[in-house]
């Protein structure tokens, strides 16, 4: 976890740095880069730099709640798999972005919506697994699992989130000139 706190420290600091740049180049338009010359090319960057460290945050929250999870080995595979997918659009639409492949683009814009459907039916599916009500001497379990369904939620809802990152990162590849 200190490790991805460590990478969301510099995430922030290269966020920061990156808008610096591109607010410099927008208020003194000599100091932009050919490859930022214009004003639209400025906007698409300052765009990406948001977005990618929303996806950086959520990466961080994920790691949070996944220290207090408590789940099976299959469920642990679907959420690897789940986040594999994630990863995987993430690498394709900034290799779109740097290439300007606006096909690839689209494919990882119109792939959000499945992938948010992935998302809902494994929280809908790991719901289902878990007991609703255990009364008795098994009450502190009972504890403990709303909090590992809570923290599922959570780890569910950012995974969405790093989704819609995502696919916004693919929408300006496409409305790129």
């Amino acid at each position: 976890y200190e490790d991805i706190n460590q990478r969301d420290s510099e995430v922030n600091r290269l966020y920061f740095l990156a808008l610096r740049v591109v607010r410099g180049a927008i208020s003194k338009p000599s100091y932009a880069m050919d490859d930022f010359a214009g004003a639209w090319e400025l906007f698409t960057a300052r765009h990406i730099v948001i977005k990618i460290e929303k996806v950086a945050d959520q990466q961080k929250r994920i790691t949070r709640y996944l220290k207090g999870l408590k789940i099976n080995e299959k469920a642990k595979a679907e959420l690897k798999r789940i986040y594999s997918i994630m990863l995987e659009s993430y690498l394709q639409v900034m290799k779109a972005y740097f290439s300007k492949d606006k096909k690839t683009a689209y494919d990882v814009e119109i792939g959000n919506k499945e992938r948010i459907v992935t998302c809902n039916k494994f929280l809908e599916d790991s719901c289902e697994r878990f007991p609703l009500s255990i009364e008795g001497e098994h009450a502190h379990k009972e504890r403990h699992t709303y909090h590992s369904l809570t923290h599922l939620a959570k780890i569910v809802e950012n995974l969405k989130a790093m989704s819609s990152s995502i696919k916004y990162i693919a929408r300006a590849v496409i409305e790129g000139e």
